[in-house]
């Protein structure tokens, strides 16, 4: 009797159809394909139930297929759409195959695939992964609603609500979406955001934890990174008031932590082929148990791929890159645009483009002529390093502004001491000579100097600043060699651990 009450459980489909069905446009499961991309998550080999025989396949999971090989084959012939599929597991009872009890079941649509694991632990490594990428039932068992969260999300307005797990008592954020008021457009757009999420894990980016579905409604459950956004933060906490008070102002270490943190989230994103498109002060968070300059970025209902070529005009008046007006053919880099203006707002205190609505906002945005030179600065003791980046990231034309990964490697976050930077530049550079560095950073090349001098136009708040980096920015690569040799990177430490190594 016991093993009939498990057959009836491993043999019951759940009686709907999830709405990411009708998204993928597909009516078959698996899908052939000779082509696989290079994000995979885990692979190994597992039971396949093929026409009631189990056959042994190899499997390579990735943020939204999973790919198998075919019979006989070396290639992975055919793949399954993970985002539209149900994932269960089940006990399976066979004396034939007593070491095969733990199993995995896809449902698509109305279609079945089932697997069976060698052990628990390999069920387990499988099932944790799978349960990120794919849909769950049963949300009211396993999490309990605690209340709603005054935030708003961009597209769906007020659907943010706190809960706990009950397995283990863990906080989350769920977005609730009724799936009977959904319309076609906010489908296309919660599915691209659960895709592009699905392929992100950085600590500093919005962290996507499961998926749930039934025939009301549909549940997104996000880490619990809620605390503040960083405009509400700087608004309550009166840091501009007391800035302006200070002689020194805002601190531009500050600063520079605070970039360099979202610098490594847009990194990553990009390297996974997503940009967000709406980066404003208002998508970063600094969650309930951190402080600034820790900041999470999150919202990516307007997330794209780079993977295509025309792209939708979107974003924040104020924070849209000028490509974006002129052409459907844009870039990542109006991440970068976005970004430079979030700088620019910790800087100056205030946006570059103003007006008295937003289409006289938009107008100044479109034409996208900014003044560097505003006296009154939140940050009183910007470095000409700092202005550098600053300008580097705002610069009209996408093909010379710089890039997260050129950013990243900008002079000013090794001046800053920006975390622990210098380190990971001995670590990442062993072997290395130190010209070799040098010559890698990026803005304190020669020809990077003379491609990009307009950058470099003196104000009168750099006459003020030390002559020693001007000189550092300007002068030639013997003498950076001598000054990075005497302050930044003490070579009788590398030497010791080129030697070590």
């Amino acid at each position: 009797m016991r093993q009939q009450n498990h057959k009836n459980t491993f043999l019951k489909t759940i009686p709907f159809t999830s709405i990411f069905v009708e998204a993928l446009k597909q009516s078959s499961m698996w899908v052939s394909s000779n082509y696989i991309d290079g994000n995979s998550q885990f692979q190994g080999k597992l039971l396949l139930k093929v026409d009631s025989q189990w056959e042994s396949v190899q499997l390579n999971l990735h943020p939204e297929k999973l790919y198998r090989k075919g019979v006989g084959s070396d290639d992975y012939t055919s793949y399954c759409q993970l985002q539209a599929c149900f994932l269960k597991k089940f006990t399976h009872f066979d004396p034939t195959m007593p070491n095969y009890r733990y199993g995995i079941r896809l449902q698509f649509g109305q279609q079945l695939s089932h697997l069976l694991c060698e052990n628990s632990d390999v069920f387990k490594k499988w099932f944790q992964f799978l349960r990120r990428f794919c849909i769950m039932d049963k949300f009211a068992r396993k999490y309990k609603v605690l209340g709603k969260i005054k935030q708003c999300d961009p597209v769906f307005g007020q659907c943010l609500f706190s809960c706990v797990r009950v397995q283990d008592a863990e906080y989350h954020v769920v977005k609730v979406i009724d799936k009977n008021v959904i319309t076609a457009g906010q489908k296309q757009n919660l599915y691209r955001e659960l895709s592009n999420l699905r392929k992100l894990s950085q600590t500093q980016i919005c962290y996507i934890v499961e998926v749930f579905e039934d025939e009301q409604s549909v549940y997104i459950l996000y880490e619990y990174y809620l605390g503040i956004d960083l405009r509400t933060y700087i608004k309550e906490s009166q840091i501009y008031q007391m800035a302006e008070q200070s002689s020194q102002g805002l601190d531009e270490k500050l600063v520079a932590d605070i970039l360099y943190g979202v610098l490594q989230a847009i990194q990553h994103m990009h390297s996974k082929g997503v940009f967000h498109r709406d980066i404003k002060m208002e998508n970063l968070f600094i969650p309930e148990k951190k402080r600034l300059p820790f900041v999470v970025l999150g919202n990516f209902c307007y997330s794209e791929t780079t993977d295509s070529t025309q792209y939708k005009k979107c974003g924040t008046p104020g924070f849209v890159a000028p490509e974006i007006f002129r052409s459907k053919n844009y870039t990542s880099k109006v991440d970068l645009f976005s970004l430079g203006i979030i700088f620019y707002l910790l800087v100056y205190g205030k946006l570059p483009f103003e007006g008295k609505d937003q289409e006289e906002i938009l107008r100044s945005n479109e034409k996208c002529d900014i003044d560097f030179k505003f006296e009154k600065k939140i940050c009183k003791k910007i470095s000409i390093s700092g202005m550098d980046l600053l300008k580097g990231l705002l610069n009209k034309e996408p093909i010379k502004r710089l890039s997260a990964a050129q950013a990243l490697n900008h002079h000013w976050f090794i001046k800053m001491g920006t975390r622990n930077q210098r380190n990971q530049y001995l670590q990442v550079q062993r072997g290395k000579s130190l010209s070799t560095i040098i010559e890698n950073s990026v803005d304190i090349t020669q020809s990077y100097y003379q491609s990009n001098s307009q950058l470099y136009q003196s104000t009168k708040e750099d006459d003020k600043l030390d002559r020693v980096e001007k000189e550092f920015i300007k002068g030639s690569l013997y003498d950076k060699l001598l000054y990075f040799n005497s302050i930044q990177y003490q070579p009788s430490k590398i030497r010791r651990i080129q030697q070590s190594t």
